[in-house]
């Protein structure tokens, strides 16, 4: 689940509705993204807005071992989501 603060609220007062429609276009679309399962965009259960999410195995790589290779990878994914907005028109 996450939760939107105080920050982000006053950034974006709609920021976990933003958030839960960017997460479903991406998921659809094949993104390696959470799946999203439920939006409280008025903070009905936590006293905040929220977003639940599935968990997604993985971990954060701080210090790559080898940081070209770690570079060209982050690098195609990003191409990749680039051309998915151009390919299919994303809102």
């Amino acid at each position: 689940m996450r939760r939107h603060g105080a920050l982000d609220l006053a950034r974006n007062p709609r920021i976990a509705a933003d958030e839960f429609r960017l997460l479903q276009i991406l998921h659809a679309a094949g993104v390696a993204v959470p799946k999203p399962r439920h939006l409280d965009c008025f903070g009905e259960v936590f006293g905040v807005p929220c977003v639940v999410l599935d968990y997604v195995e993985g971990q954060t790589e701080l210090a790559p071992r080898d940081l070209d290779d770690y570079l060209a990878r982050v690098a195609a994914w990003l191409a990749e989501l680039h051309a998915l907005h151009r390919a299919r028109a994303v809102p």
